[in-house]
């Protein structure tokens, strides 16, 4: 599945939570996110452009919260892949471990157990087409008997046309047939009561049904099913190590992020392009005396909190000399003029 084919899907099954997600479509849809956060916080370092960086921030936000029903939706459909139910999503509420546990578990590649949660309408669709096909090779020489055979049930009313019509739709083979006139005899022979041979005769028809269905479902996933039987201790272990590695990493990234965005350092500015400016500078520690021509940055001590800085133009100009400290600004376009934050 291509990368945008991934985001598109989760976003259009943000409020889904039937079927199924596979362990590339939930591992992908977990990047776009981080690399959009590493992007704001690069251009942040670098000093970049405050408008760009103000908008990869609205936009990173604005997916933040677009992705939340879109996430629990996903991880939702994970768990089905893996053959367990939604309520498996309330591990998350066990602190740290509940995450730990769940990434490695969606490190493991989908499970036969999770056909149950497949659609119900493509499957049996799926279904459905392969009977056709099927109805449409001939009958071999032991379906022919068994017809004939049920044909007679049907004759002395041992099954009623409805079942008839079920045995002949589904090629039934003469073991199914044999088991019906058996239960029949064992009726007429009074070993059975007449209730007890309408629920054997139920029975062996269910059977007949879910046998049927199973191996259409064996046809059409059989390659996929036997691939999951092949997997060995080794390959467990190994989704085991790999489940560690990106849990460790993911709550490494959570930690730098955190800490980035507590512990960042700010910045003071002088921007005065066209000529020269003398001022002070507090960055939270001294009082620095500062001077220079064109623009400049100084670093503060702290978040910013006790960082201040003036600046003054040393000529006669109408040309605009602005002083910032972090989110804060001040300009001036006086002649000798002052400005401070």
């Amino acid at each position: 599945m291509e990368y945008l084919d991934v985001l598109k899907t989760c976003y259009k099954k943000s409020f889904t939570m039937e079927g199924r997600a596979s362990r590339s479509e939930f591992w992908l849809f977990q990047l776009h996110l981080p690399i959009l956060l590493l992007v704001v916080i690069f251009f942040i370092d670098i000093n970049g452009p405050e408008v760009l960086v103000i908008f990869l921030a609205i936009i990173f936000w604005l997916l933040v919260f677009a992705s939340l029903p879109a996430q629990f939706c996903l991880i939702i459909r994970r768990w089905h892949d893996l053959g367990y139910s939604r309520w498996h999503f309330l591990i998350l509420l066990i602190p740290f471990l509940g995450a730990f546990v769940t990434l490695i578990f969606f490190c493991f590649p989908s499970s036969e157990k999770g056909n149950k949660y497949d659609l119900v309408e493509p499957s049996f669709r799926r279904i459905e087409e392969s009977e056709t096909s099927s109805k449409s090779q001939a009958l071999t020489t032991e379906q022919i008997i068994a017809l004939k055979e049920a044909k007679e049930l049907l004759d002395k009313n041992v099954i009623t046309r409805s079942e008839f019509d079920e045995i002949k739709n589904r090629r039934t083979d003469g073991s199914i047939v044999e088991r019906l006139k058996g239960i029949a005899d064992l009726r007429n022979s009074e070993v059975l009561t007449e209730r007890e041979f309408q629920e054997q005769k139920l029975n062996i028809l269910n059977e007949m049904i879910l046998s049927n269905t199973k191996s259409r479902w064996n046809n059409l996933f059989g390659n996929d099913i036997e691939s999951l039987e092949d997997m060995d201790a080794g390959t467990t272990t190994k989704s085991v190590i790999i489940g560690s590695i990106i849990g460790i990493v993911v709550i490494f990234l959570i930690f730098v992020v955190l800490s980035s965005n507590t512990n960042s350092p700010s910045y003071a500015r002088v921007e005065y392009s066209m000529g020269c400016w003398s001022g002070a500078f507090h960055n939270g520690g001294s009082i620095i005396t500062i001077s220079g021509c064109g623009d400049e940055t100084f670093n503060c001590m702290d978040n910013g909190d006790f960082c201040t800085i003036n600046a003054q133009k040393q000529e006669d100009n109408a040309y605009e000399l602005c002083v910032s400290v972090g989110s804060k600004k001040a300009c001036t376009t006086a002649a000798y003029g002052v400005a401070q934050v």
